[in-house]
């Protein structure tokens, strides 16, 4: 899988981004705050997601509930639409879904079998905001630096 990063809107290794997955998206108050953001296909968010959107709408045939958040019920009344085209909806519903229900898993599933190394330099601490544009899904937060930013 191609993944572009970028740190402060400049282009850096994809080595050089880590996710550590405990304390993900607590504060960190002391630490310098950079901001990130990855690109990646469509088509390779889709490979990697798929399987785990599937058990998502699955669980939620079996346990969805009417207190679920906006926008699980807006997809649940939307037929659940498959990835592919819930990501071509691009509307605010879909993208706060793919924030708050895929993102972090989409970045855990990335980064699974990467080892950090001395070229690591950022690590992974927040998702705030998603995009779909010209066959490309990016994920945009705050990292945190391990050096000057």
């Amino acid at each position: 899988m191609e993944l572009t990063c970028y740190i402060n809107g400049r282009e850096v290794p994809p080595g050089a981004v880590y996710l550590r997955e405990m304390n993900f998206g607590q504060s960190s108050p002391g630490l310098i705050q950079v901001e990130y953001r990855l690109v990646v296909s469509l088509a390779d968010f889709v490979h990697e997601m798929l399987p785990y959107y599937h058990e998502f709408v699955q669980d939620d045939a079996e346990h969805g509930a009417n207190d679920d958040t906006e926008e699980i019920r807006a997809m649940r009344l939307a037929g659940w639409p498959d990835l592919l085209a819930l990501l071509n909806l691009n509307g605010g519903e879909s993208l706060e879904f793919l924030r708050r229900h895929l993102a972090f898993q989409f970045l855990a599933t990335t980064y699974k079998d990467v080892r950090p190394s001395s070229d690591v330099k950022y690590l992974l601490n927040s998702v705030t905001s998603v995009a779909v544009d010209a066959g490309k899904i990016s994920f945009a937060g705050m990292a945190i630096s391990k050096g000057k930013g």
